[in-house]
Parts: C-alpha cells; sequence; structure tokens
C-alpha cells in the first residue's frame, strides 16, 4: 500500500534543480501536500486510523527533514513546507504548532547527527594501526588514541598527532594557563591552533575520568554547529592521552579562524548583528545546544558573519529543562558583554526574550 512507506521513499531518485527559486517553492509545496494527505489518511502503515498521531507524524517528517539536510534547503524554505504542510500562515504556524517544530527539529537532526557521531568518535582499537571512515582517520599508539580529519592527515600533521607536545614547545604561545595551553603553529603553509587541556593534579584527572574530554566535547561540537547552519571553526582533530586508564592531556586541532572578536569591533546598537546573534541561538535551539560560555569574546566576526568558537562546554541534544537552564545561562553572558553599549544591549533582550518563549 502506498501510505505503509516513510515519505522519502515516495519522492522522484533525482530531486529538480533546487537552484531554481520557482522550482524549489513548487516542489517544496508538493512534499508538503503529499505528505499532508498520507497523515490524513492515517499515515504510513495504518490501516485503520483516520489520522495519524502525532508521533507518527513527527518521526515522519523528521525523517524527511534529516534526508534533506545539507541539500540548500534554507530555515525559509523549512517553514514555506510546514505552512504548506499544516495551511497557515507563519504566525499561525508557531501559535498553533511550535512544539511540533522543535519536535521535529531535534529528531531530524538527531538521525541525521547519527552516522557522523560515528565516524568521528575517537575509539581506535588495535595500536599501531589506522582506521579510515567517511571523511575520517582513527588511529592508537603508545599511551594516546586520535581522530582526524581525512583531508587534513597528511605531512606534518601526522608529525603534530604523533608528538604534539614538541609541535607546543616550538610554536608561538597564544595562552597559557593552568586549565590549558594553545599555541599558534604554521604547518605547510597554514597557522594551526593547538589547544591542549592541562592536567592539574590527580584528583582533577580523576574527576576528569569518567566525562567525556574537553577536547572532544569541542571536536563534537563543531559538527553539530556545522549541521545546523552555525560557523565555527574548521576543525582538524583531536588526541587523548592515557595513563593507567585515565586520561591525561588531551589536545583540539584547527585552523586558525580570521575576523575579529565582536566586542572590539561593535562601537553602537547593530540590528543586522543582534539579528545574526539571535539566529545563531535560534539555531542551538533546534538541537537543544548549550554553548556554555557565551561570552561576546568567544564570538568573532569576519565581513558582517559571525563565528562561534571556545566550544569545550558545549553540548548538544539535552534534555528540554537542563538546555533551558543553560541556554538562559547563554544569553546572560551574551547580554553581559554589552553592558558597554545599553542600546545595542536593549536591542538584544528584546530579540532574545521573544526566541526564549519558542524554546
Amino acid at each position: 500500500m502506498l501510505n505503509q512507506r516513510p515519505i522519502k521513499d515516495l519522492l522522484p531518485a533525482s530531486l529538480p534543480d533546487l537552484s531554481e527559486p520557482k522550482l524549489k517553492r513548487e516542489f517544496i509545496k508538493n512534499v508538503a501536500l503529499l505528505s499532508q494527505r498520507l497523515h490524513t489518511s492515517g499515515g504510513p502503515g495504518s490501516r485503520t486510523r483516520k489520522t495519524a498521531p502525532d508521533r507518527w507524524r513527527i518521526k515522519d517528517i523528521s525523517e524527511l527533514y534529516s534526508s534533506f539536510i545539507g541539500i540548500g534547503l534554507s530555515e525559509r524554505d523549512c517553514y514555506r513546507f510546514l505552512m504548506n504542510y499544516f495551511g497557515c500562515s507563519l504566525r499561525e504556524l508557531f501559535a498553533s504548532h511550535n512544539n511540533f517544530i522543535r519536535s521535529c527539529s531535534k529528531l531530524a537532526y538527531k538521525m541525521y547527527m547519527k552516522p557522523i557521531l560515528s565516524q568521528i568518535k575517537n575509539n581506535a582499537k588495535e595500536p599501531g594501526k589506522t582506521v579510515e571512515s567517511s571523511g575520517y582517520v582513527k588511529g592508537q599508539v603508545e599511551g594516546a588514541k586520535w581522530v582526524c580529519k581525512k583531508s587534513s592527515y597528511y605531512g606534518q600533521v601526522k608529525d603534530l598527532i604523533n608528538d604534539p607536545d614538541s609541535f607546543i614547545n616550538e610554536g608561538k604561545i597564544i595562552k597559557d594557563e593552568a586549565g590549558h595551553t594553545i599555541v599558534s603553529v604554521d604547518i605547510e603553509g597554514k597557522e594551526v591552533i593547538i589547544k591542549r587541556y592541562n592536567v592539574k593534579n590527580f584528583w582533577h584527572r580523576l574527576k576528569r575520568a569518567f566525562k567525556s574530554s574537553r577536547a572532544n566535547n569541542y571536536w563534537i561540537a563543531c559538527h553539530w554547529l556545522q549541521a545546523v547552519g552555525v560557523d565555527t571553526i574548521e576543525p582538524i582533530g583531536i588526541i587523548e592521552k592515557y595513563r593507567y586508564g585515565l586520561k591525561t592531556e588531551t589536545y583540539f586541532l584547527s585552523y586558525r579562524a580570521k575576523g575579529e572578536r565582536l566586542e572590539q569591533f561593535i562601537q553602537g546598537p547593530d540590528p543586522l548583528i543582534a539579528n545574526r546573534i539571535v539566529s545563531i541561538f535560534r539555531r542551538m535551539g533546534w538541537i537543544n545546544f548549550s554553548h556554555g560560555d557565551a561570552k561576546t569574546g568567544n564570538f568573532l566576526l569576519e565581513n558582517g558573519y559571525l563565528k562561534v568558537f571556545d566550544l569545550d562546554k558545549a553540548k548538544a541534544g539535552q534534555w528540554d529543562f537542563i538546555f533551558k537552564r543553560k541556554i538562559a545561562d547563554d544569553y546572560q553572558r551574551m547580554l553581559k558583554g554589552w553592558e558597554h553599549l545599553p542600546a545595542m544591549q536593549d536591542m538584544l533582550k528584546r530579540r532574545l526574550s521573544a526566541l526564549k518563549r519558542r524554546i
């Protein structure tokens, strides 16, 4: 039966040219109406129900959405789909179906990220051997495991992975504190940033032993943000050292991001930048993502666009009640950064308050 198959399987194998706005709008409308007809007739797999229950509709729309992530559909396109699906205006969509939208987005990105998270996991098993997956290389050497983007794993990057401390000793120090050391090194004409997370003492090592390392948090957070269209630094990989089965120093490797720190650039109220800050937080809300330290100094501005970095406390996919508490803290950190510009702070406060009511 037609309605026993997932909606995404009912679409043509080759999609139309989605770069043509008119064709894209027509395609989105047709898929939305097809979805609506299937769900009002009982939904996939249903022979007795008159309409599909919400959990089926959320799963079905999420599968459809996850299959289209990364092919050029914008946030506006997603809202256009839902407006056609529900037969309502944009205002009515958020007023009446906001919970449905949030449930679909969280599940869709969870589906999309599941295979990616498996590929980027630092879990090489055999010492001395490298394992390649789609776009990544993993390995294990004595006392350490690492995972690296395949596109970066060549030349001196291999030497860096085998002996990161020697590169740190020869690099240009950006920051050197008890908790972490950050240096810049030139590798084959590119500026590479090495962030080493230091172990302060035995008790600190024991405390971190059963948690994801801060390097791993950063690594995973970059991939989550890239999935929802938030610009961040370009990661290279991570290294995690072990001693007696406990993690010791860990390393996050990335290319140097261009741009100026946000608070150094803005001199007065700027509606465009305020909107872009809110857009980042809105996209973070799609995946229940909190930054953990969302101060203005952790946002770079380049050609009017923002990049987010310093993600070692970030986390995605949190329970709603935890996410709401942590994202509220992120809002406050961001607003605190504009105390010297009350007009900009007030503008952001109004926009973030409106966003808060939707998550």
